[in-house]
């Protein structure tokens, strides 16, 4: 994992459940252990949040001291519109698409605009990682509807887009030669939490039981998605801090 180099860094993590790392396998302290002495992580991650509820509770003061922001949301805007969407007719769901959709589109930009205005860090937002493996259900088009619209805000806004769906996409593809399955709601993520907390077993063991590779649940990571996420953040870390310095030299 590259490390960024030279003065401190003060990252925050803006996120959900994948982020806050109990029912997910912990990225951000393998980001913090690479980092240079002095720096700190401030973990912003929340169990549920979707983007709406993240923009109510940013943490105005981590934020006015970082260096860095790296924001992964949207997961859960995903899954309630599935869940939405199961209960609706085909017309009312292509509706009902675009409605989410410009909705999303709408609270990212307001977020990514506050991060941008409310703090002098640099800001990033990550792909979303897949809902389930299966690659081609109504869960793997979701995803990349919701992610078109992150770069498409990123790229309005100037901020970096991390690709954390492609890299998770091609580690499933390097281990395993088959679709996975796909994500099959609540009752995936209980068996893991059983597994998890009364078994003892590793998220990894939790994503092989279910036959994924990236993700223990079909929606949280294994160890591995965890290390390929932590690998972009930290590369993205190391390059915008030398990038500042530069800056600082002209």
């Amino acid at each position: 994992m590259t490390a960024a180099r030279g003065d401190a860094v003060r990252l925050v993590a803006v996120g959900d459940s994948i982020t806050r790392g109990r029912s997910s396998s912990p990225w951000l302290p393998l980001v913090g252990a690479a980092l240079p002495p002095g720096s700190a992580t401030t973990n912003a991650g929340v169990d549920g949040d979707r983007v709406s509820s993240a923009l109510r509770r940013l943490p105005r003061r981590a934020l006015g001291e970082a260096t860095h922001v790296v924001v992964l949301l949207g997961t859960n805007d995903i899954l309630r519109q599935l869940s939405n969407a199961r209960r609706r007719g085909r017309f009312v769901k292509r509706t009902g698409r675009a409605v989410f959709e410009q909705a999303f589109r709408r609270d990212l930009t307001e977020l990514v605009r506050r991060l941008r205005h409310e703090s002098t860090a640099a800001v990033a937002v990550g792909s979303l990682p897949p809902v389930g493996e299966h690659g081609s259900d109504d869960a793997a088009r979701a995803v990349s509807a919701v992610n078109a619209v992150i770069r498409a805000v990123c790229g309005d806004a100037g901020v970096t887009v991390l690709p954390l769906h492609e890299r998770l996409v091609a580690l499933r593809q390097r281990y395993a030669s088959a679709a996975g399955p796909s994500f099959c709601g609540s009752r995936m993520m209980m068996r893991a939490a059983v597994r998890r907390r009364i078994l003892r077993w590793s998220f990894t063991q939790c994503a092989v039981a279910e036959g994924f590779v990236a993700l223990s649940d079909g929606i949280h990571l294994s160890e591995s998605g965890a290390r390929e996420l932590a690998a972009l953040v930290s590369g993205w870390v190391s390059e915008s801090a030398a990038e500042r310095a530069g800056d600082a030299t002209e």
